[in-house]
């Protein structure tokens, strides 16, 4: 037992350089597959995905205070072409917003009064709970939402897969000058 102890003891550095050199090797390899589906994605980046079927879409959104933007929102989400969709809003604020989005009350939108204090999170977890969609979007409400951004979000979804995704956002003309948005 000491001589099986004593060769391990000697052979030690040997065995960790090499499990240092496999681990590299296999991170070398995971890391040029990935740069390679990033190049694929990125050529076809100016192609719009083509989605093959459409499940179930809910968007999630807690406005507070939104009153300047919620009808342009509402509005950029009931453009969108997606077949199968749903807003749920969970609007408050001192500012009107829960009155001017109940005005969208339907088949597609569903509004819920956000209650002061209630914090971004909770809304948002009471939207998830309304929700009725197989796949779940979150975003704001001084976003604007547009059927390629749409496609680009959920086509790793469909197609790849893949569990979660993200996008990318461009900030509005009128925030463009903001210095907290620049940054």
């Amino acid at each position: 037992m000491l001589v099986v102890w004593t060769s391990l003891n000697r052979a030690a550095p040997w065995l960790f350089l090499g499990g240092l050199a496999l681990a590299a090797l296999w991170h070398l390899r995971q890391w040029r597959q990935d740069r390679a589906l990033a190049l694929r994605l990125r050529e076809g980046a100016t192609d719009t995905p083509v989605l093959p079927a459409s499940p179930r879409l809910s968007v999630l959104v807690a406005a507070w205070n939104e009153a300047a933007m919620i009808e342009r929102h509402i509005r950029s989400f009931l453009d969108l072409r997606y077949p199968a969709k749903e807003l749920i809003l969970c609007a408050g604020g001192t500012d009107g917003t829960y009155q001017i989005a109940r005005a969208y009350e339907g088949d597609q939108v569903r509004v819920l009064e956000q209650k002061a204090g209630e914090g971004k999170q909770a809304a948002l977890r009471r939207c998830l709970h309304e929700a009725t969609g197989e796949i779940v979007a979150l975003t704001d409400a001084d976003s604007l939402l547009d059927d390629d951004a749409l496609a680009r979000v959920i086509a790793p979804l469909l197609l790849a897969g893949e569990d979660a995704a993200t996008g990318s956002s461009r900030p509005l003309e009128q925030q463009i000058s903001d210095p907290f948005v620049v940054h």
